[in-house]
């Protein structure tokens, strides 16, 4: 296997900072180019996202490459990335039904896995009961909004609304298993808000995560990955209910919340994704395990367009808030309103309920913008 590959997405930093800490070199094609991606990769920052990276990766001397978010969104671009280099992960074909509502609807109900109803959006909203529009084109929840009854929509799919606290569960696949290797909290936007289901974080391990739902979510893994055929990591995000937790999306490809779950003692991130991958290779099957700690990720978004002047950024070097902070923007760096502005990673106690204490990482990006960025 390669000791040289390249890694390409909106954020390629997570991923290829796995990749290099088991010995890759990494080549990056990424959509904001930050500084701490720089410090460990050649780096391609996008300039017409994500349509030049095939001219990019036909530049590179690597064995293969894979991708991270957003490109489940373009199967037709992964079609063309997989002829120029080897593809190391779900090739475009497993991309398209996976990634239909439809198909994972009917799949599901026919393994008795809970599946909110789902329904084509040509036309008006469904008159009774709460209903959600989804493009089918966005990541981190954007694309996603509730809507009126009747309202009328010509693309994407009305999805009923489930309410619980929204999951994800992280595995590793090949040869038709999978291994489940996290179980984890999302961190969705405001409730009412216009980016209400924006993601914004990650608790790891889920605070509510007991043996029962670790044997449950493996179970589903196991019936996902033998058919869909999907290979190396890839996530399944449910919500739990009451009634149990109820599956509403799979991404098959490196999530945002690998990172967390290899803090943890996970899997081998990118290490195992490639073993997986090129040799059909996977670990024992993990156990499930309390932790005596949990991991946080909190992305910090701009409230308003703005510009990260030098003494934030220096200030984002040198940090001691008992955090680290990733996706490093440099200075000078324009961020429109809603675009990321770093990452926020955190050991907290499970005693100390991050979600019931707004005075601490909660009101940690108001404070970091009031502070240190200047309004355009």
């Amino acid at each position: 296997m390669s000791n040289r590959i390249a890694i390409v997405g909106a954020s390629a930093r997570a991923a290829a900072q796995s990749a290099v800490r088991s010995g890759f070199e990494v080549v990056a094609y990424d959509l904001f180019g930050d500084q701490d991606l720089r410090a460990i990769a050649q780096v391609k920052q996008a300039e017409r996202y994500p349509h030049d990276a095939k001219e990019w990766l036909a530049q590179q001397d690597v064995d293969g490459w894979m991708y991270t978010g957003a490109w489940e969104n373009y199967p037709e671009l992964v079609d063309e990335l997989a002829a120029i280099r080897p593809l190391w992960g779900n090739p475009a074909s497993v991309i398209r039904t996976v990634r239909d509502p439809l198909v994972l609807q009917e799949f599901c109900r026919a393994n008795e896995i809970l599946f909110p109803d789902t329904l084509p959006a040509i036309g008006p909203a469904p008159r009774v009961g709460q209903w959600l529009h989804k493009s089918g084109r966005g990541a981190s929840g954007s694309g996603v909004k509730r809507v009126m009854p009747m309202q009328d929509f010509k693309a994407g799919y009305f999805q009923k609304f489930v309410a619980g606290v929204p999951h994800s569960a992280l595995y590793l696949a090949a040869q038709g298993e999978a291994r489940l290797v996290g179980v984890t909290q999302q961190i969705l936007g405001e409730s009412g808000s216009e980016r209400e289901f924006q993601y914004r974080g990650t608790i790891a391990p889920a605070p509510q995560l007991t043996k029962e739902l670790w044997q449950q979510m493996q179970v589903f893994g196991e019936r996902i990955a033998a058919y869909f055929n999907l290979v190396g990591l890839f996530g399944v995000d449910f919500v739990l209910t009451r009634e149990g937790p109820c599956v509403n999306e799979i991404n098959p490809r490196y999530t945002a919340a690998m990172e967390i779950a290899e803090r943890l003692g996970g899997p081998a991130g990118v290490a195992d994704h490639l073993r997986a991958c090129h040799e059909g290779a996977l670990p024992g099957k993990p156990v499930f395990s309390q932790s005596e700690s949990q991991w946080l990720k909190l992305i910090c978004y701009a409230p308003h367009a703005l510009v990260v002047d030098e003494p934030l950024y220096e200030w984002l070097q040198t940090s001691r808030t008992g955090c680290s902070i990733a996706d490093l923007p440099a200075a000078g760096s324009t961020i429109q309103r809603g675009d990321p502005v770093c990452t926020l990673l955190a050991r907290i106690s499970p005693d100390e309920n991050f979600l019931t204490q707004p005075a601490t990482f909660q009101e940690f990006p108001k404070w970091l913008l009031m502070n240190f960025t200047v309004d355009i």
